[in-house]
This record gives structure tokens, sequence and C-alpha cells, in this order.
């Protein structure tokens, strides 16, 4: 279970004499650390000198109480350069001699300026970690601690992972605007194993319309509150499940930075990228399958790798991908693949880069827009299963044609290369699982699972029921599942049989045991509610053996 951390206040800071309190309340419901913001404006002193005096007396408040401290500092746009620099240097310089000092978020700085002062943070205070929103994949490689916000934790940190190279995610900035958001995202964070959450609010901002936070206006704890602790009575019976942890991905959502520039340029719909790669995560998932975004160079692992919409590609990620393959990963990539390069500029062959041969096969033709209805359909496991976006015919070039388009031009293309294989399809069924309700789309995508022969350890038959299984360092096995609909939903629940064999389940919630079928059950879960079943295994059969006794 992640440290979870909240935000004392967004703009204005509470009267200072009901920080103690605060902080005892804070401290009282579970959460572990606190940001501070330091505002530019606020910290103007007379005579010009800064005055961080509100900082430091919040940071013994907080030491007292056990809580760590995220400095914030912030300073409005309008400020020079050089002096806001000067200004976060300044905070650093000032905060690095408490102990309960825990970290500095610079969420509020972009682009050079953010350099910078990321610069002047590490040079005053580089023994501790630096966290921001605003940090992008790239930015992992710095030696950083890396920030991930938006979205439910565990689903921020999908995104971030492998780009994190291991280095310690926090999911910053949850909002905690109604108690059944709060209470799924306190769901979400026992399966995330990010290194900390933090939530948007303590105390409303009565000025702004920024919306409701953990506390009431006077400091009081709120129903949304509860909510966001809902588990901690969980977690305190079972300590073994606050150190449980999920296994390795079982599929990766191929993330190509070209690919993201050329639709985000030139006047494109810059949200088609993104909604390609939305509705390849929710549809690999959408079974049960543990997903998470990776650039081409952080492949190696992932069991498959699905690339959607990869219509510019360097040279560089080709090669990276031809290694994945060569070295044992399924591959699988849709219409339009490798169009272009990186600078836009087209080839009269694709895919280019010698992904043809990755492939094992060329496109007969650049993609055909296809309109609402009817859409033209090829054959499945399925099938048929529609077009979505467009249509682009295959030639299998020491690849097998595994689909065909109602005029018999190849649809799908596998292919074996080294010790991987890899998958062409001619058409984009990522965009249609992100953008209409036909499941069709996302079985084509499923399929690539099945594909690559990948044994999910744990399958589920509702695809807006998210489930993970967690292992503790005793060994525990606990099954985590909960609902991610604003609705009530039933979901078969299985576990892998190369696991083991599992008869019974420990239900933590409600204390009773539940009886396993197969390794499978069923279970219903209101809105934003969940299980956790800890399992049993069977123990191996002993059998009598003539001369040899038991074995």
């Amino acid at each position: 279970m992640p440290r979870r951390g909240v935000r004392y206040y967004r703009c204005v800071p509470p009267p200072e004499g009901e920080w103690e309190q605060d902080y005892a309340t804070i401290a009282r419901w579970g959460f572990e650390l606190v940001v501070v913001p330091v505002p530019w404006a606020l910290a103007q002193g007379v005579e010009g000198r800064l005055d961080f005096s509100p900082l430091l007396r919040q940071a013994a408040i907080a030491r007292r109480h056990g809580l760590g401290v995220v400095v914030a500092p912030d300073a409005g746009s309008d400020e020079a350069a050089g002096e806001v620099v000067a200004f976060v240097r300044a905070v650093a310089v000032a905060a690095a001699p408490h102990a309960s000092v825990a970290a500095y978020d610079l969420s509020a700085f972009h682009g050079a300026r953010l350099a910078e002062c990321l610069r002047a943070v590490a040079e005053a205070d580089p023994r501790r970690p630096i966290i921001s929103s605003e940090l992008s994949p790239a930015d992992a490689a710095t030696g950083l601690s890396v920030a991930a916000g938006g979205l439910l934790p565990h689903q921020a940190v999908d995104r971030w992972r492998a780009a994190a190279s291991g280095r310690p995610l926090w999911v910053l900035g949850l909002p905690a605007d109604s108690s059944m958001r709060a209470r799924l995202q306190a769901w979400s964070s026992l399966i995330a194993g990010a290194y900390a959450v933090v939530y948007e609010a303590w105390r409303p901002e009565l000025s702004a319309t920024a919306g409701p936070a953990l506390a009431r206006p006077d400091g009081a704890p709120s129903e949304r509150l509860r909510a966001v602790a809902a588990l901690d009575v969980l977690l305190a019976r079972h300590p073994a499940l606050r150190g449980a942890r999920a296994g390795a991905a079982e599929a990766a959502v191929v993330v190509v930075s070209e690919s993201a520039e050329f639709w985000a340029s030139g006047g494109r719909d810059e949200r088609l990228y993104a909604d390609a790669l939305a509705g390849a995560y929710a549809a690999l998932g959408s079974r049960g399958a543990h997903v998470e975004f990776a650039p081409p160079a952080a492949l190696a692992g992932y069991p498959v790798a699905y690339a959607p919409l990869a219509t510019a590609v360097s040279r560089e990620t080709a090669e990276a991908l031809r290694r994945y393959v060569e070295g044992g990963g399924c591959l699988v990539a849709e219409a339009g693949l490798a169009t272009c390069d990186e600078r836009a500029v087209s080839a009269r062959e694709s895919p280019r880069h010698g992904l043809g041969e990755v492939f094992g096969t060329r496109a007969l033709d650049v993609p055909e827009a296809v309109g609402d209805e009817p859409r033209p359909t090829f054959t499945g496991r399925r099938g048929p299963y529609p077009c979505y976006r467009c249509r682009q015919p295959l030639e299998a070039v020491g690849g097998s044609v595994k689909s065909v388009f109602a005029d018999g031009a190849a649809a799908i293309v596998d292919n074996a290369l080294g010790l991987g294989s890899a998958r062409l399809i001619g058409t984009q069924p990522s965009l249609g699982c992100a953008r209409t309700e036909d499941k069709r789309y996302a079985q084509v995508i499923l399929d690539s699972l099945a594909y690559a022969k990948v044994r999910q350890r744990v399958v589920t038959t509702a695809s807006q029921v998210c489930a993970r299984l967690l292992e503790g360092e005793g060994g525990e096995r606990f099954l985590v599942a909960f609902n991610q609909a604003a609705a009530p939903q039933e979901a078969r629940l299985r576990v892998s049989g190369a696991l083991g064999r599992f008869r019974r389940a420990l239900d933590l919630v409600s204390g009773r045991y539940l009886r396993l079928l197969n390794n499978g059950l069923r279970v219903k879960m209101p809105p934003a509610d969940g299980v956790v079943l800890q399992l049993d295994t069977v123990p191996r059969r002993r059998r009598w053996r003539p001369g040899r006794g038991v074995t």
C-alpha cells in the first residue's frame, strides 16, 4: 500500500491557530505526507527579504505528529526567470536542515524554467527526491523521482512504470470531489504499487471554485475523507496485505513518441493518438490482464506488445521493435504502421525501416478511409469483425495470412522472426474500442493475448471490474477486485491453474470463507466497491506406492 499524502491547501493557508489541530487530524486519519505550498507572494517579507517562517513552523508541527513534508514552491508566471530560480533555491536552502522534509514538488513550473528549478533544488538539497507532475517519461532518465498525475492511481502507475525504470512513482493531484470517487481511489491505491498517492487538498478553497476537499471548511472530517480511509481497518487487521505487490505486467501498449508528435502537428486530430493508446489499454485489460504503457526501448520482459496507430516510426524505433521480436516478444501493430519516418517523410513501401521483414508483409495500398455504415469486415476467431477508420489490404511476404477482407485481400498477417512473432492488422481497432461501444473491436485486440499464448494470472468476465493478484512478502496470495462502474457488477473471477489449485478463499472484508470451483468464483460488487480474497492453496495429494511408502 503506498504512502498517503495530501496537499494542505490550494492557495490561501488556514488560520495559523488551526495548523496544529489540522496536522493532528491528518495524522490520525492515516496520512504520512503533507504537501505545503510556498507561494512567492506570501513569502515576500519586509524590505524585500524572503520570509519562510510559515513553512518552517509547519515543518516543526509535522515532525511532532510524525508527518513528512513535501515542499511545493510556486511563483507567478510574470516573474523573471532568474528571480524565480533564486526563489526556489532559497526555499530549498531554508527547508533542507529540517528532518521532516521528505521531498520537493515542482509541479508549478514548466519547460525550461522547470529544468532550471530542478538543478537549483538538486544543488541546494541533493539528498531528497524531486517530483513534478510536469515531468515527461523522458525525464525519468535524470535520476529524479517521477510523478504521475490524473486517472486512478493504478492507471497512472501503469502509464509510467516502464518509463520510470524502477524509480519511485508518486501519484499527485488526486481529486476528492465525491465519496464514490474517493472510495474508488482507495481501492485503486491498494493494487497500484506506487510509492505515494497525494490528494489534491485537505482544506477547501472558499474564495475559488476548485470544489470540495477531504475536510470541511472548518477542518472537520468529511464523508469524502471517510471514503479515502475505507480500507484502513482492513489493512490494520491484515498487515501482510499492506506490503503485497502485483506481479509483472502481462502486456504492453507501445508508446511511439514520434507518432505522438506526428498526430499532434500539421493540423491533424491531436486526440487520435491518445484515444488509440487508451483504446488498446482498455481492450487488453478488459478481461483482467495487467497492462502497462512502454516505449519501444523498454519492451523486454513483456510477453506481448501492442502498437496502435504507429504511423511515424524512426529507424531507432524500428530497430528496437525488431530486437524485441527477435528476443522472443510478440508484437502486434495496426494499419498505417511506419508509413513515414520521424520527419513525416513517407516512402513508397510500408512498413518501412525493415519492419516489413519483421511482420512478413507489405501494404498493397495506402489505408483507405471507411465510413460508419456499412463498415467493411474481415474474418476472425469470433468474426466477422468490422473495420474502423480505415481498411488497408496487405500482402504476405514470408508471413502467413490469418484473416481476409470480404474481397479476399489479406487483413491480418502473422510472422515468426527469431524467437518471437509479429502480427499486422489491416485496420485500427484501438480507435474503434475508444470511440464506440462495439465490443468486437476489443475482441480483435484481445486475440493478441491468445496469439502470444499469454496465461493471465487472473481472468474476469466483466470489463469494468479491475482484478489483480497480489503476493505478500511471506508468500500470501491476495485476489483484489473492484468495480469501476457507476452500476453494480457481477463477474466471474478465475485464477490461473499455473499458480496452484485453490479450493477456497477467505473474504477479508466479511471474514467468511468462499468456495472456488476450478479456481474460480462469482462475485457481486456495488459501485466503487470490491473484494479482497486470501487464497488457500490445496496441498499436493500424497500417494502410497508399494515399496516406496508415501510420496
